[in-house]
């Protein structure tokens, strides 16, 4: 991404609508994988370990906490600077395909907005699958839809945005076993996808200065605290059964008990 894009994140992560109710979404599914596991950690067992893949200026690693203990990974120099003013000292800076983390090391990989940056899809998850134990998790969230491409994809510099038989496949081909696959942000789909398409219909006039998280600014507080209980709410949906439409996908998974690292 756009050095820029790493400021920008961090000025609005911990009031803008879409980071505060992606992190309640992330959350829930963290209770889902923590019940699985038996529940929380209970005092004096050794901490689970969460490896979060591109965790950018380090705007979830407060959150995985609550899980076990977190440590970070970001090509930037500039994230992994922004991660560690925040007090968190174990951040690597590195590929997502060449993890810094031996085999087997990790009860929970995650990767939330990441994977559609890698040009190599199925190696990242494939180096994921290598560094999760057996029996460990997958928490990955990433975008939708390649019909609803637009400027800010290029702004931050995208990849692809995923089908999701796309997705499934290629986590499945990854060595993963998908626990549950969803979309998010249904609620603001229709007129998102309005826009994009409005878009589509319109002369290009993107500019040098539209460049970083364009689109991305916090409303006014009432609409802002409205917009994140929406995916708060589809959160709690998600406990139900999966979204059939979204913006977004997110995935979770399990490394098979029988998952061997490849040999060289």
């Amino acid at each position: 991404m756009q050095e820029t894009v790493y400021t920008q994140t961090r000025e609005i992560e911990e009031s803008h609508w879409w980071f505060l109710g992606m992190r309640e979404i992330y959350r829930k599914q963290l209770d889902r994988i923590a019940a699985s596991e038996g529940g929380r950690a209970a005092p004096g067992e050794p901490p689970r370990r969460v490896l979060d893949v591109g965790c950018g200026t380090g705007g979830n690693l407060a959150l995985l906490e609550s899980f076990g203990r977190p440590y970070g990974i970001d090509y930037s120099l500039s994230a992994a600077a922004f991660t560690r003013d925040r007090g968190w000292p174990v951040v690597f800076v590195g590929s997502a395909t060449e993890l810094p983390m031996p085999d087997r090391a990790v009860d929970l990989v995650t990767a939330l907005g990441v994977i559609e940056h890698v040009p190599d899809d199925v190696a990242m998850l494939e180096e994921m699958r290598r560094v999760a134990k057996p029996g460990g998790h997958l928490l990955l969230m990433t975008s939708a839809h390649r019909w609803m491409w637009s400027t800010h994809d290029d702004a931050v510099h995208h990849v692809r945005r995923y089908r999701r038989s796309e997705l499934e496949r290629r986590v499945i081909v990854s060595g993963w076993q998908i626990e549950q696959v969803t979309y998010v942000n249904a609620f603001l789909f229709p007129a998102i996808a309005a826009v994009r398409l409005l878009q589509r219909l319109l002369p290009d006039r993107t500019t040098e200065s539209d460049v970083g998280m364009s689109g991305f600014f916090v409303p006014p507080r009432p609409v802002n605290q409205v917009l994140a209980g929406l995916l708060s709410f589809e959160g709690s949906l998600m406990r139900i059964g999966s979204i059939p439409f979204g913006v977004g996908l997110i995935v979770r998974a399990r490394c098979p008990y029988d998952s061997a690292p490849e040999s060289p």
